[in-house]
Order: C-alpha cells, then sequence, then structure tokens
C-alpha cells in the first residue's frame, strides 16, 4: 500500500494529457482504488491546487460530490474553493492513524492529497488498511464494536482572546474554538450543517458548542459489503501519542481546563475496559506502511477501506487534501 500508477511521456507532458488520462481510465483507476484502499499516481502534471480540484473532479463519478471540512478537527485552511492543506500541527506532532471525519455519521468516501512540496526530512503520510486492522483486531474489541455504536461528544468553546493566543503559539489548537471550526458560520448555519451530516448540537450557557454523534465503529463498504476498522478508539485515548509525554500531558489538561474537548464512549453507556484504546493501536501499528513523497503525487484514499497519518518532519513540507461524498 499504495497502488502506483505512473505516468508515462505523453501522460505527464501537459495538464490536459494528465487530466484526459484520469477522466478516460476513471473506472479502471477507481477499480484499483476498490480493491487497494489507496492508490499513488506519480509523475502527472499535477502542479497547482487548481490542478488538483480539477484532478480530483475527473475521478469521480456520477453522484459524487466534492465536500469541505467545516467542523473538522485538524487544523486546516484553505488554499481553494474545496482544497485545503493537510494539516498546521507542528512539525514535531505524529498525527495519529485515523480515517477522515471517522466521527461523523456521513463521512467522506473518498480523499485526495497532493504533495506540492515533498518533505524535507521525514514527514510521511503513512497508511494502514482497515481490513486487515479489524481482521486482527483482538476479538473482545471487535466483537464489542459489532453490537454497540460508539458515541463522539465534542465540546467547541467560543473564540476567545485566550484561544487566539494559544492558536498563534500551539496550532493544532487553532480548531478548537467553533468560529474557526466552522469557518465563521453562524449558530443556525452550523446547526444545518451538523444535521446534515448527522450530528445533534447543543449551545451551552458559556457560548460554547457541544455535538454529538452515534457512529459504528466497523464499516461496512457501500460497494463491496467488505468491513474494516472506522473509529478513533485506538488514537483519542492517549494525546501523548500525538505530542510526545510532557506536551501531551500538558495539552490534555489544557483542553480540558479551557472546555475544548472530545470523548469517545459506547453509546448505551456500556464502559469500555481501560486498556482498549493501547490494545487497538498496538494492532493498527503493526499494520501501517509508509512511502516517500515525490512532487506532484496524487494520493487517492478509499476514506472507508484506507487509514491515514503524518509523521513529524523538519524543513519543508506541503501537502494539499479535498474530500469527496
Amino acid at each position: 500500500m499504495p497502488e502506483i500508477v505512473q505516468a508515462d511521456a505523453t501522460q505527464r507532458a501537459t495538464r490536459d494529457a494528465s487530466l484526459g488520462f484520469f477522466a478516460a481510465e476513471r473506472d479502471a483507476l477507481r477499480a484499483m482504488l476498490r480493491t487497494h484502499g489507496a492508490l499513488l499516481l506519480r509523475g502527472f502534471h499535477v502542479r497547482s491546487p487548481e490542478a488538483v480540484d480539477a484532478g480530483f473532479d475527473a475521478l469521480l463519478r456520477p453522484g459524487e460530490e466534492r465536500v469541505d471540512y467545516r467542523g473538522g478537527i485538524s487544523p486546516r485552511e484553505r488554499v481553494g474553493p474545496r482544497v485545503y492543506s493537510a494539516s498546521e500541527a507542528p512539525r514535531f506532532v505524529r498525527i495519529p492513524m485515523h480515517a477522515e471525519m471517522s466521527y461523523l455519521p456521513a463521512a467522506p468516501a473518498l480523499v485526495a492529497f497532493h504533495c506540492a512540496v515533498p518533505p524535507t526530512r521525514g514527514g510521511a503520510t503513512p497508511l494502514a488498511d482497515g481490513r486487515r486492522v479489524l481482521a486482527d483486531m483482538p476479538d473482545d474489541i471487535a466483537e464489542t464494536l459489532e453490537h454497540h455504536a460508539l458515541l463522539y461528544t465534542r465540546r467547541l468553546p467560543a473564540e476567545s482572546p485566550t484561544w487566539r493566543l494559544l492558536g498563534r503559539l500551539v496550532p493544532a489548537l487553532r480548531a478548537s474554538p467553533w468560529p474557526h471550526a466552522y469557518e465563521g458560520a453562524s449558530r443556525e448555519a452550523i446547526d444545518a450543517h451538523c444535521a446534515s451530516l448527522g450530528q445533534e448540537t447543543r449551545w451551552l450557557p458559556d457560548g460554547a458548542l457541544e455535538t454529538r454523534a452515534r457512529v459504528k465503529g466497523i464499516s461496512e463498504h457501500p460497494e463491496t459489503g467488505e468491513r474494516a476498522w472506522f473509529n478513533t478508539l485506538h488514537s483519542n485515548d492517549d494525546p501523548r501519542r500525538m505530542f510526545g509525554p510532557a506536551l501531551g500531558t500538558l495539552i490534555s489538561g489544557a483542553r480540558r481546563r479551557l472546555g475544548a474537548t472530545l470523548d469517545i464512549t459506547l453509546a448505551d453507556g456500556i464502559p469500555l475496559p481501560a486498556d482498549t484504546g493501547a490494545r487497538a493501536a498496538a494492532v493498527v501499528d503493526a499494520h501501517t506502511t509508509r512511502f516517500a513523497w515525490q512532487a506532484g503525487d496524487l494520493l487517492l484514499l478509499d476514506n472507508r477501506l484506507c487509514m491515514h497519518g503524518r509523521d513529524p518532519f523538519r524543513g519543508r513540507r506541503s501537502i494539499l487534501v479535498g474530500l469527496a461524498a
């Protein structure tokens, strides 16, 4: 993982040639993506946010449409109408493995990453096949998720001088206040947007927003029926996996004191064993693979089948992302 398709001299010559190949071979490329979960298109003439937009569109089938990242957890910035920076988290942060927005009942079906500037050192986008992860998950964890949905409860504070300062000091915290996470939308627009994704919203007396969503922790692919691990139980329990031992403990405590939290429980209230996250993480880690980014790479992920993350890096790195449902 990923499966690689290398452009030939004709396909890489111009943007139009590359986009024409994507459109003409869309069905074959999508079949490869469905089989492998991750497809790397390498050497094609895709060199700008506009080209990423057009290339991703050329690979969509009738009825599929691009979606935005409003309400997402990772700090991202728009660089085009439907293209974002992959993450603004600091370079030293290891972003845990996850399926994109798996905390939503209506998560994206497809994710496209584009490498504008390869990382100088480190900075890989690790991948893991959720089918294989589920197959090797301890029986008690898998059986629990077979019979119980997960409840994701997120609390997003109102904007304040404290949060603006924290966002400048630690960009990973920038997405915590709801005005930033929802790109300045009104409360009414946020309520409507969340409802369209299957989330419940509640506005708290201190101005904070609470969202709740019940989601199956095991997904079933809508085309193939294949089942895959599709949740963040393995990464949400211990922020030290993301920020390191000292800073992870500090940031976790600060988020709770300042009211920016994401809690995962079983929807019917039955407690999970305390070691569930660590045991699940070990399985995910065992199935994680890496490849080296090259400038111009376009990586497609079937979000129901393939998880991704980000390794720490040094120097420059610019990865763009688009989503579709």
